[in-house]
């Protein structure tokens, strides 16, 4: 694993205080737990866009701001956040709670655009009134 970031270290937190996959609960650390120990769970899983539709409405996630107007986290940098606190070997609870981490904050970005885009946009109205103002006093 690369250096861990205090932005790798806010993701895990997240993901442990909130993913609930499978054999993952929130309060639950799986990064020591053996293969023999957590046994294989049968019971079908939420689709990653169901999950990231869960980290989408969690006030928490939101402030983590993962998916800005100009980038998101690669799913490189997601994967080693998450497995702070879950085992890469847990699948597929591990690789679905990545894959929904990517694609929430690729949800936020898509927001965050289009955000700026109207406020673009109404900043434009509102110059062009100001200079029919203008230009209708003088």
């Amino acid at each position: 694993m690369h250096n861990v970031t205090s932005r790798h270290r806010q993701i895990a937190n997240f993901v442990q205080g909130h993913a609930t996959v499978g054999r993952v609960w929130p309060g639950k650390n799986l990064a020591f737990e053996a293969v023999y120990l957590t046994p294989i769970y049968n019971a079908s899983l939420p689709s990653a866009e169901q999950l990231a539709d869960q980290f989408l409405s969690d006030t928490e996630f939101r402030a983590l701001q993962l998916g800005d107007f100009f980038n998101t986290p690669t799913g490189e940098f997601l994967a080693e956040a998450v497995k702070l606190v879950i085992p890469d070997w847990l699948e597929p609870e591990f690789g679905l709670i990545v894959a929904a981490l990517q694609l929430a904050a690729s949800r936020q970005q898509v927001d965050s655009r289009a955000r700026v885009g109207k406020g673009a946009v109404l900043m434009a109205g509102i110059s062009l009134v100001a200079w029919a103002l203008v230009k209708g006093n003088q």
